[in-house]
């Protein structure tokens, strides 16, 4: 059986552009950012096309939805 890590997924120009976004935010904010605050921040045209990325950086393995279900994300070591 083959796994997936996060350092063997491939990432997309974009698709890592959300993770650093993300990844700064949580850093200087002490909380995750909305899917608006992403969308507006890197110049997407809705939350939905955030949220569309962030499902792909899950399914990819590099963050992971927090256990109450909330949107919010944090990056897996």
């Amino acid at each position: 059986m083959i796994t997936t890590t996060p350092t063997d997924a491939f990432l997309t120009v974009k698709q890592k552009q959300v993770l650093d976004y993300i990844e700064t935010f949580q850093q200087v904010n002490k909380a995750s950012p909305s899917l608006s605050e992403i969308a507006r921040d890197i110049g997407m045209s809705s939350p939905a096309h955030a949220r569309n990325f962030v499902i792909a950086l899950h399914l990819k393995g590099y963050i992971q939805k927090e256990p109450d279900g909330r949107i919010s994300y944090r990056k897996r070591r």
